[in-house]
């Protein structure tokens, strides 16, 4: 290991910049905690910068596995104590692991919506939504049904807080991800390849069912407080709804995303299928 200290003061300055890079407040980087959550991180190639690790846990089978692969990788490893390390957790109940990476930065410059129809599912536009915890869920559902990328808006929260990459479980390792993005803007860039937006919206006039999905380059949802209110009104965007029983008038937002999302995929297979 790079260094054997036990750190057990949280006074400690790396620990200070631990709960400063945990509470958001210094947006270059992010901070990763959970053995499944890190090995993700590791996996799919975060920059990282350093490692903690609760003393008491560093024999556990697969945090074992993680102190090697930092140490072959040459990242800086830090042993806390257990109080130290409940310090910079996020959790109730710490599983004695975890690390600081750089932010994944996405430019909407690089963003080239040509793809977008080589893709299962259209990419998503998260507008206000500030549910740390829905947020990293429709990313997840977004990732699992194969969407070209996420974007969120400002007035959004993190979308690499601790809380939304717990409820993302991974899936912010492998989509991409941009963050405080204009609408306007975004949708200059699908109309140019000549495809359409949509948005769900309790009022729609057609279901979510009816949408022919083969056109569809971004889809957006808003938060299930304001829901599109603030959105440009001249924007050309089809509106959906989707159909509930039993006199439930709406979803929770991840849920209504991933019934969306599936059912692009759902269509855009069926036609692919039959060409």
């Amino acid at each position: 290991m790079q260094t054997k200290e036990v750190i057990t003061s949280r006074s400690n300055s790396r620990l200070k910049f631990a709960r400063k890079v945990r509470e958001g407040l210094d947006k270059n980087f992010i901070f990763v905690e959970g053995q499944r959550l890190v090995n993700e991180a590791l996996r799919f190639g975060l920059e990282v910068s350093a490692l903690f690790v609760d003393i008491e846990s560093k024999d556990k089978e697969g945090i074992k596995e993680i102190i090697q692969r930092a140490e072959n990788n040459g990242f800086f490893i830090n042993l806390l104590s257990k109080q130290a390390f409940q310090s910079i957790s996020d959790t109730v109940k710490p599983q004695g692991v975890a690390i600081i990476g750089k932010r994944p930065v996405f430019s909407i410059e690089t963003f080239g919506s040509k793809d977008l129809i080589t893709t299962p599912v259209p990419a998503i536009y998260l507008f206000e939504i500030n549910n740390p915890s829905n947020l990293g869920a429709i990313i997840r559902a977004a990732a699992a049904a194969g969407a070209a990328a996420v974007f969120t808006s400002a007035g959004s929260c993190d979308s690499f807080s601790p809380k939304a990459l717990r409820a993302g479980m991974g899936a912010h390792f492998r989509i991409p991800i941009f963050e405080n993005v204009g609408i306007d803007e975004l949708s200059r860039k699908i109309s140019q390849d000549k495809m359409q937006i949509a948005a769900a919206d309790a009022k729609g006039e057609q279901s979510y069912l009816q949408i022919d999905w083969r056109k569809i380059g971004l889809v957006i949802f808003g938060s299930e407080a304001f829901g599109l209110e603030k959105i440009n009104k001249s924007l050309n965007i089809e509106k959906f709804r989707i159909e509930m029983e039993n006199d439930i008038e709406s979803l929770n937002l991840a849920v209504a995303a991933g019934v969306v999302l599936f059912e692009a995929k759902n269509k855009r297979q069926i036609n692919s299928n039959k060409k």
